[in-house]
């Protein structure tokens, strides 16, 4: 069967590595589609993983899918905007309470 972390396309001699992003836990995997989204709050730096490289960075967030621990792309993450807060493993800002901000 195709190891955990890879896909192994119809006809292949070898599998090929869940791309950054991404990884898989689970075996026999035949095409990249069913290779996990990196979980939002989380970040999955290499290839080939076999679960999350680990916690998005204090002050950013991770929506799902980033690569990196802080991700500037707004599209798998951002830095935490302002009035908002982002403690480490943040898959969105937390909206800063009534009454209260977060100063520089």
């Amino acid at each position: 069967a195709c190891p955990a972390g890879h896909y192994c396309p119809v006809q292949s001699a070898s599998g090929v590595p869940c791309p950054r992003g991404s990884f898989s836990g689970v075996t026999g995997l035949q095409s990249v589609v069913q290779c996990t989204s990196c979980s939002a709050g989380e970040f999955c730096n290499a290839t080939g993983l076999v679960r999350t490289s680990g916690p998005c960075s204090p002050g950013h967030f991770c929506s799902g899918g980033s690569s990196v621990p802080a991700p500037t792309d707004n599209v798998t993450g951002a830095i935490c905007p302002a009035g908002s807060y982002c403690p480490t493993q943040s898959a969105s800002p937390t909206r800063c309470p009534a009454g209260t901000y977060l100063g520089d």
